[in-house]
């Protein structure tokens, strides 16, 4: 017998395999290199890939198809996570075998879940080459689309405000809302004795940039000051406040943009 070399031992008619002694250490020191370093691997990767799914799912993101691509790719990652597990606890097992039966056994499994390692590899890099070229299509479809210049045209409309202060009123208007966080933006011109005295504001912040004439502004919080032209004014209403804005210049209007700015709910 050779100490490197598997022996076969005839006992009458029975036929006993044994492993050598050499053999045995080195298939055990490979199955610790297999239980310390591959298999905590490949189950980080099966758990991670498990997550992405659960996570795709219970947030009902399968109406994108980027989405289910990528619930798709994980899922294929999972399945060969599952089989390099159970290839690789197989192979930990068979390391403490003798041949006998058991043995031959594991050895048929495990060239059965290799060739579905396999199998699930193929069918991931086929599942992310159709998926992705199939997702890209869209994308490349519009890139060919001849280059027009898109645009969204509307006319500003005429208010009331205040006392008898006329504004253009373009964000706002009931055709054009979903703009958050701008709730409106007005264009104002307005001349003495006309302007915006004491009104309430809550919940929002008031941006304010006069382009011509001079305008004041006085607030129950104490501050007062004057806007000229290229002064820019924001006030932030928080839980509610009461101002006065008016045209403050005898011989022209005042003249300026006034923007509303949604806060969020921390701030209201």
């Amino acid at each position: 017998t050779n100490n490197q070399e598997n022996f076969i031992m005839f006992n009458g008619s029975n036929i006993t395999t044994t492993m050598s002694t050499g053999n045995q250490d080195k298939m055990k020191l490979e199955s610790i290199i297999l239980t310390s370093i591959w298999l905590p691997i490949y189950f980080i990767g099966f758990l991670a890939n498990v997550f992405v799914c659960l996570t795709i799912v219970e947030h009902q993101r399968l109406r994108s198809s980027l989405y289910r691509l990528i619930l798709s790719n994980a899922a294929s990652d999972a399945l060969g996570d599952a089989c390099i597990l159970a290839y690789l606890c197989l192979t930990v097992i068979l390391s403490y075998l003798d041949y006998s039966l058991s043995r031959q056994i594991g050895n048929i499994l495990c060239k059965i879940i290799g060739l579905s390692v396999f199998a699930t590899i193929i069918s991931g890099i086929v599942i992310t080459w159709i998926g992705g070229f199939t997702a890209a299509m869209p994308f490349i479809w519009i890139y060919h689309l001849p280059q027009h210049s898109l645009q969204y045209c509307d006319f500003a409309q005429e208010e009331n405000e205040g006392v008898g202060a006329r504004v253009h009123r373009s964000i706002g208007l009931p055709r054009l809302r979903a703009l958050d966080p701008f709730l409106m933006l007005d264009e104002f011109i307005v001349s003495k004795p006309a302007g915006f005295p004491d009104h309430p504001h809550r919940g929002f912040e008031t941006v304010t940039y006069l382009l011509d004439g001079i305008f004041s502004h006085e607030d129950f919080c104490g501050h007062a000051d004057k806007l000229y032209p290229g002064d820019l004014q924001w006030m932030t209403a928080g839980r509610g406040i009461v101002h006065a804005e008016m045209p403050a210049s005898d011989d022209k209007p005042g003249h300026g943009l006034q923007l509303w700015i949604n806060l969020p709910k921390e701030y209201k």
